[in-house]
């Protein structure tokens, strides 16, 4: 583990879940239809990825980026 890039909290910096990009994607849902499971597996291939960000999970730069595109084009 790498000090220097952990908050306090020791969570790794920049990678918390920002509840304006929670919000975005539930906005996102509720216009297009989509599921939450579905929204996961297009975006990551991975079904839970909305229930583990609610609960906390951290997600990379990387994948934010993927999840704010997604939403854009299919907006």
């Amino acid at each position: 583990q790498r000090r220097a890039d952990r908050a306090q909290s020791g969570q790794p910096v920049g990678f918390r879940v920002s509840a304006a990009l929670l919000r975005r994607i539930e906005r996102f849902l509720h216009s297009s239809g989509m599921s939450p499971t579905r929204f996961g597996r297009e975006v990551s291939k991975d079904p839970r990825l909305l229930k583990n960000m609610r609960n906390g999970r951290q997600i990379g730069e990387k994948l934010e980026a993927k999840i704010e595109a997604f939403i854009k084009a299919n907006s």
